[in-house]
């Protein structure tokens, strides 16, 4: 394996798009410790071609004016906001390893209503190395509305869990109690239980939500406890799918708002899934610098309302917090990371990549 040592400096540049009055646009400049560039040298994204991967045009104007002394005072964004990868990032190459699976791992018991239980299982898929350096841990999390899905369904593919592996993070591709199980969450997430109820509908399945978060919590205490893997326990990326993303979303951003102890999570992926919070709620779950997070969404996707991403991509540049978010003016649900375009010449899929690992390493 041959690779360069990553640049800690990390530089995204945002292109943003108003659908207001003139159509007037504005381009962010983010970086690690940086809010603004109101030079305004970055590309700026002119929307979809007719397959639906995103076209890359040359941007200039001028930076919106955003007030560093009252972090509300944003922008409220209407339409399609599309991140732009800077080329410096893209100068070394992503490793490559081959790969160990082991399937239907038993990680924890879930408590269900009537003194049942049942065993939660995970899939773990490592690289195979010669033990030079720990590999950090990646949870995958399934969607499935909280009512279906399966681990097995991230098991092939290149976006998957065993292609994360092959560029050198440990998976643990995760089951966790779904609504027709009947979960009974812990006594301790009685607060939690009761705030999700409110912030969400009545036809959402509550329970399901929380013991998800319970289940995430216990796959990471499992996978910790393994000596055996060469394993970095204190590098943790959620990724997560629809009804996934909304858990990895919660137990990064939500959890410790509870009495929950939030596992040392370095990076979340949230593929078409939010917070499940109104505004004012994701200000007060997210009060200041915070977990780095990519964000992937359709802007018409009529199963998880866009607004909530929209409402993070926000908060995260109010705050400065790194972030990285690929949109697309359609009514998709999901999106195939591994095919469609995130800028000129890069998929989704290979700009979390590359995203991923600077990120990974300044932590």
């Amino acid at each position: 394996m041959n690779s360069k040592k990553p640049s800690r400096k990390i530089v995204i540049i945002a292109s943003v798009t108003f659908a207001i009055l003139l159509g007037i646009s504005t381009v962010f400049v983010a970086t690690k410790n940086t809010k603004n560039d109101n030079n305004g040298n970055g590309n700026n994204g002119n929307g979809t071609n007719g397959n639906g991967s995103d076209s890359v045009g040359q941007g200039g104007q001028e930076g919106a004016d955003v007030d560093v002394d009252d972090p509300f005072d944003i922008p409220k964004v209407v339409g399609c906001v599309k991140t732009q990868m800077d080329e410096s990032l893209l100068d070394w190459d992503l490793p490559s390893y081959d790969i160990d699976i082991e399937e239907d791992i038993v990680y924890g018991k879930g408590a269900l209503n009537g003194g049942k239980e049942i065993d939660l299982r995970l899939d773990i898929y490592r690289p195979i190395t010669n033990g030079e350096s720990k590999h950090p841990l990646m949870i995958h999390i399934h969607g499935g509305s909280f009512t279906g899905g399966d681990k097995g369904g991230l098991s092939t593919g290149t976006e998957s869990s065993s292609g994360w592996a092959e560029r050198g993070y440990i998976v643990a591709s995760i089951n966790y109690r779904l609504a027709g199980d009947d979960p009974l969450p812990s006594d301790k997430a009685i607060a939690l239980t009761e705030y999700i109820r409110e912030e969400t509908s009545n036809k959402d399945p509550v329970m399901a939500i929380v013991a998800s978060l319970e289940d995430t919590l216990a796959a990471y205490e499992y996978m910790k406890s393994l000596d055996s893997i060469n394993l970095d326990s204190e590098v943790v990326v959620l990724n997560g799918y629809s009804a996934g993303a909304i858990s990895s979303l919660w137990t990064t951003y939500g959890i410790d708002n509870f009495g929950y102890d939030r596992p040392p999570i370095k990076a979340v992926i949230s593929h078409w899934g939010t917070l499940v919070a109104k505004e004012e709620e994701v200000k007060r779950l997210i009060p200041g610098m915070d977990v780095p997070t990519f964000l992937v969404h359709a802007t018409g996707d009529s199963v998880v309302s866009y607004t909530g991403t929209q409402l993070l991509a926000n908060r995260f540049e109010s705050l400065a917090i790194p972030y990285a978010l690929h949109c697309r003016d359609s009514g998709d649900h999901s999106i195939s990371i591994d095919k469609v375009e995130h800028q000129q010449g890069l998929t989704i899929l290979q700009a979390e990549q590359y995203w991923l690992r600077h990120i990974l390493a300044g932590a």
